[in-house]
């Protein structure tokens, strides 16, 4: 995964992970756990909500190591016209900064989602409108793919990945290649 230009990063593993709370949503065990390429922990979830209700995700890390920056993959499935990724709607914040390229803050290695121009103009970490720029709304086609950069607000607080959707029924997120520096 790039965007870590030469840090020294640690990979996520179960030993790193707190808890994970799940709303309308369950756990595939047999794609969970340290599975991933270099050993590193990954989550596959369903979301089993049909309809607007929420379905989310919360998978807070321990702080076994200081970190203020983390990446991770999101590969997703299923249409929705309401979701978030730690912004506080459809998600929780997770004790990170709001999204913020100016401050570093990246979405990248993009894969059927924001790297097709018509997907470029729409707010990057949430939505619930039915505007033909939402990517999760209106591209179905494959899996949806893109890595996300973010800064950790360092106050003491445990951090976590947060995602969730409304107004859709049914799809899988997988949460991969976590790295922490």
């Amino acid at each position: 995964m790039g965007l870590v230009y030469g840090a020294i990063t640690n990979k996520i593993t179960s030993a790193d992970i707190n808890s994970i709370t799940l709303t309308s949503a369950t756990i595939d065990t047999a794609n969970t756990g340290n599975i991933g390429p270099s050993g590193e922990w990954q989550i596959k979830v369903n979301h089993t909500n049909c309809g607007c209700n929420l379905t989310q995700v919360d998978i807070q890390l321990k702080d076994n190591l200081n970190w203020t920056y983390i990446t991770f993959e999101m590969d997703t499935t299923g249409a929705a016209a309401c979701w978030g990724w730690n912004h506080g709607s459809y998600s929780s914040s997770g004790n990170l900064y709001g999204y913020d390229e100016g401050q570093g803050d990246r979405i990248f290695e993009s894969i059927n989602s924001w790297e097709l121009p018509q997907f470029q103009s729409h707010n990057r970490t949430v939505a619930c409108d039915n505007d033909s720029n939402n990517f999760m709304r209106y591209n179905e086609n494959g899996p949806r793919v893109f890595a996300m950069k973010r800064r950790r607000n360092v106050n003491g607080s445990l951090a976590a990945i947060s995602f969730g959707r409304a107004c859709n029924c049914n799809g899988t997120t997988i949460v991969r290649n976590i790295r922490i520096w």
